[in-house]
């Protein structure tokens, strides 16, 4: 879950979310998923979805890739 929450963080920088509210913004993220239980599958599933909307947003991160390049791989760490 770490990982899904570094690229949480990673996306609100791209999308200019204010500073003075990201602590705010990661915390509720926290509660939110602490509480869904997420499964590895569902948290894959997320970062594919900021993955994409990265790429729309900035093309550019499409080569850089915020996000892990294979969820799946990276989930077997948590």
């Amino acid at each position: 879950m770490e990982h899904l929450y570094r690229h949480i963080d990673q996306y609100l920088t791209l999308i200019n979310h204010p500073d003075f509210k990201r602590d705010v913004t990661m915390l509720m993220m926290r509660r939110i998923f602490g509480r869904a239980n997420l499964t590895a599958r569902e948290a894959s599933t997320l970062h594919g979805l900021m993955r994409r909307s990265e790429w729309h947003i900035d093309p550019a991160t499409k080569d850089r890739n915020l996000g892990p390049e294979s969820p799946d791989q990276d989930l077997a760490k948590e």
